[in-house]
C-alpha cells in the first residue's frame, strides 16, 4: 500500500509474526493489521515526518491500481476527444489534467478511508481482548467468592452444631433428674383439691 519501512515498522512486523495460532491469531491479526494502518495514515499526513510522507506518495503514485485506473481514464478522454479532432488541442489537455487531479484526489481518499477502517480492527482488538480479560477475571472473582462462601457457612453451620450439641448434654441429664423425681414422688403429678 506504500509507505517506507522504518526500524519501528519493522521491529513492529516482527512482534506482528508473534502468536500465529488459537484465539491469540485474531487478536494479533486485528491488532497488527490496525497498527500497520495507523502507521501509513500518519506516513500520508506527515506525522512520521517529511520523509516518510514523501515515500509515501511516491510510492503511492507509482502503485499498479492507481497506475492503470490513470491509464484507463485517460485513454478514454483521448478516445472521446480523437474523433472530433480535439486531441491535442488546450480543452483537451485541461479535461486531462482535471481527470488527473479529480482522479489522484478520489483515490487517495478511496484509500485513506480503507486505512480508516482498518486502522479500527486493531482498536476492536484491543476492546474484545480486554472484554474477553475482564470476562474471565469478573468468572475467578465469582469462584472465589462463592467458595469464600462456602467455607464461611460451613463454619457457621458447624458452630451452631457445636453449640446445640453442648446444650445436648445438659438438657438430658435435667431430663433424667425429672424422670428420677417422678419415680420417687409419684405423686408429684397429681393436683389435690383446692
Amino acid at each position: 500500500m506504500g509507505g517506507s519501512t522504518t526500524g519501528a515498522a519493522s521491529g513492529d512486523a516482527q512482534l506482528c509474526k508473534g502468536a500465529t495460532t488459537g484465539m491469540w491469531r485474531l487478536w494479533w491479526t486485528g491488532a497488527c493489521t490496525g497498527q500497520g494502518a495507523l502507521k501509513l495514515l500518519g506516513d500520508i499526513l506527515g506525522v512520521s515526518g517529511a520523509g516518510p510522507q514523501q515515500a509515501y506518495f511516491d510510492s503511492f503514485q507509482t502503485d499498479p491500481g492507481f497506475m492503470a485506473s490513470l491509464d484507463a481514464g485517460t485513454q478514454a478522454l483521448n478516445r472521446a476527444a480523437a474523433p472530433r479532432g480535439l486531441r491535442w488541442s488546450g480543452g483537451q489537455a485541461q479535461s486531462l489534467f482535471d481527470f488527473g487531479q479529480r482522479h489522484f484526489t478520489d483515490y487517495l481518499n478511496n484509500r485513506t478511508s480503507n486505512l480508516f477502517n482498518l486502522a479500527g480492527f486493531g482498536q476492536n482488538a484491543a476492546t474484545n481482548s480486554a472484554n474477553l480479560v475482564s470476562g474471565a477475571g469478573n468468572n475467578i472473582a465469582g469462584a472465589q467468592f462463592g467458595t469464600g462462601q462456602l467455607f464461611g457457612n460451613n463454619a457457621i453451620n458447624t458452630g451452631n452444631a457445636m453449640a446445640q450439641s453442648r446444650g445436648v448434654g445438659i438438657n438430658n441429664l435435667l431430663g433424667l433428674g425429672n424422670m428420677f423425681a417422678k419415680f420417687v414422688n409419684p405423686l408429684s403429678g397429681l393436683k389435690l383439691g383446692a
